[in-house]
Parts: structure tokens; sequence; C-alpha cells
């Protein structure tokens, strides 16, 4: 039996892992945003990037069978309502629609259910632990490590890793924010590193609560390591990447209890987001008791490495699964 071919469609040259496939599979991927497009005898095309115009452009052409993997909440996400009636369009056609996480698979469902009947919608069962531009999913071989949990300036820090400009997310960064001030004074650094895609918004939260901005990063594996304590305040997330990142970087860890984040782990400190005096106590912990935060951050490490090595196999039998293979 010959070989598929499967065509991976992005907007620019990076690729997710797929490891497993690659020796069940004939490769082909372009970067649409230069005019280039799906072979014509490809068996299965497969894209992370539907919401990009020429990936949906693509795909709102082609005839036989594509699987979306969806990563957030499209449709909270995407303000234009012709880009989202394009979006159901390729969804409702696909031959699988894949999320990260069994919320984000409810909610594609719900979202789906007036412009098609019986969707295929499932979610990856290790949600995105084996799937990133690196073939070791979201741990890469080599990460900074302090091996040293004694703060690394007088006074602690907190990095807040969060996209700034959804309504959800920056008004979990306010709650906690306005906690931490309210219980720790200007005692405690405050950090966001996140895309800013609401600059008015940042600059509020900036000047209200002392935080500083620091936009997206690129460097996040030995960035991460200038801060003592990761906190991921989102009100909503299907699943939190950037918690998922700390953790292989052995940074001690607090987290809002929201739908997403079990997804990921159960081994931060899980807090009400309406709970202030909860986490209050949270951090005074992490900040207190140097054994504590040394015990949890190498408890976070070995769950993403399991998670990693458990999962990087997920997405290609998926892909072979749907061509009946």
């Amino acid at each position: 039996m010959s070989k598929p071919k499967l065509h991976i469609l992005i907007p620019d040259k990076k690729l997710p892992s797929l490891s497993h496939a690659e020796s069940k599979f004939v490769y082909s991927h372009f970067d649409v945003s230069k005019g280039q497009q799906i072979k014509p005898d490809s068996d299965l095309v497969f894209t992370q990037h539907y919401t990009n115009h020429f990936v949906l452009l693509e795909l709102l052409k082609w005839k036989k069978p594509y699987i979306v993997l969806m990563g957030g909440d499209v449709w909270n996400e995407v303000t234009d309502q012709r880009v989202i009636k394009n979006i159901n369009i390729v969804l409702s056609k696909s031959s699988l629609v894949l999320t990260v996480s069994k919320n984000l698979a409810d909610i594609a469902r719900e979202q789906l259910k007036n412009v098609i009947i019986d969707k295929n919608v499932m979610s990856l069962p290790g949600g995105m632990w084996g799937i990133d531009e690196n073939p070791n999913g979201i741990c890469p071989k080599k990460f900074f490590f302090k091996n040293n949990f004694d703060f690394v300036d007088k006074d602690p820090s907190i990095l807040m890793g969060i996209n700034i400009g959804i309504a959800r997310k920056y008004r979990g960064i306010s709650t906690f924010a306005k906690t931490i001030r309210d219980c720790f004074g200007n005692n405690v650094g405050l950090f966001c590193a996140g895309k800013i895609a609401d600059q008015d918004v940042a600059d509020h939260l900036e000047k209200t609560y002392d935080i500083r901005m620091l936009g997206k990063r690129n460097d996040w594996p030995k960035f991460i390591h200038k801060f003592d304590i990761f906190a991921h305040p989102s009100m909503f997330d299907c699943f939190p990447r950037t918690l998922a990142e700390s953790m292989c970087a052995k940074i001690p860890s607090i987290a809002f209890d929201i739908a997403g984040t079990p997804e990921v782990s159960r081994i931060p400190i899980m807090v009400d987001p309406d709970d202030s005096e909860g986490i209050c106590k949270a951090v005074q912990l992490l900040i207190s008791d140097k054994s504590f935060r040394e015990y949890q951050a190498e408890r976070l490490y070995e769950e993403a490495i399991e998670k990693t090595e458990l999962h990087k196999y997920d997405i290609g039998n998926i892909l072979l699964m749907t061509l009946g293979r």
C-alpha cells in the first residue's frame, strides 16, 4: 500500500510535531501567504491556522478531506463576523475538528450545532502536550534551570503569562493584581508577558496596579527564569499553554481554577478567582516556604515531561485513523 499524501497548510514555516506519522505519510507543506496552494493530489490536508485569511480561502476551495486543529475559542477571539462566517463554513466542511481540550470541544459542538448536524468534533487526548513546532512537544530538550529556589532579587517576583486584549483574560489580571497589591503592597514585583492586542488596556493595568508589561516573548525558556513564581490568572482559557511551558521550566505556579486549567495540570495551587483571601494565602505559601516551592516545581516538571512523552504521537495516530489506516 502506498503512503497517503499529507499536505500541511500553514501561513509560515512553523510546523506542528507529527513525529509518529512521518514514516507513514508523504509530506508537503506550503506557506500559503506567499501564494502557494494545496497540492491537488493530496489525500489529506491538515491545518491549525484556519483563521488565517489565506488558509481560509484555500480550505473554502478544497473539495477533499481535511482536518482542522482548534487551539482556542475563536468565536470569542475573532470580532469580524464575515471571518466567523467563513470559519463556520470551513469547520462544517472538515472531516474532523480537533480541539486541544474537552472544554473547547464542548464549545465547538455548541457553536456549530446550528450550522451542521452530527459534526465529528473530538479533543486530543493530551491537549497541546505533543504538539509544537519543536519535535519534542511543548518541553524542548534543553531548558535553562535556575537550580535555586531562593528569590532572584530582594523581593519575590511574579510573572503572569497571559495575552492582553480579550476581556475575560484581562479581567483576571486585574483581579489577581488587585489582590496582590492589597495583600502585599509593592513588596512583590508583578510582571506580565503576552501578546498585547489592546494597548490602552495594557497601559491602564500597568498604571493602576504597577505591573510591568513585557509584551510577547520568543525567549520563554530562558526568560521565565528571571522570575520566582508563575501565575496564570485567566478567567477563561481552553488550554493554558504558558502554564504548561512554565511547568517545563520548573517554576512554582499558581492558577485560577477555570475549565481549561485542570486539563494541563492540577499540581499548581488552584484558586477561585473570586476568593481574594485564598489567593493571598496561596501566594504567601509560595513566598514563605522554600521547601514547598522546590517540591512543587519538581513535581510540575516531572508531570510535564511525562505528558509530553505520553502524548507526542496522538495527532499522528488521529490523522492516520481519519484515513482509515
